[in-house]
């Protein structure tokens, strides 16, 4: 996930507070722990490149700057 908010925004406040998380996909539910990336690392690199891709329709608003400026989170999956 990429907060635009950065270390302001509420999820990443109480990710920072209590790293615990609960994380749905699909019909699959579980335990997982949430953390802030490295900055300028492969993984923070990775998760700006997959958040974007999957966001950025071809032809409409840019969010190229977005993607260089949000703080990346990680969940990491307990399941």
């Amino acid at each position: 996930m990429l907060a635009g908010g950065r270390d302001r925004a509420d999820f990443v406040r109480n990710a920072m507070a209590d790293p615990r998380a609960t994380v749905r996909i699909g019909d699959e539910e579980g335990a997982a722990r949430a953390r802030v990336l490295d900055p300028d690392t492969e993984e923070d690199a990775l998760a700006r490149r997959l958040v974007l891709a999957k966001y950025q329709a071809a032809g409409e608003g840019d969010l190229e700057s977005w993607g260089r400026s949000a703080l990346p989170v990680a969940f990491d999956l307990d399941f």
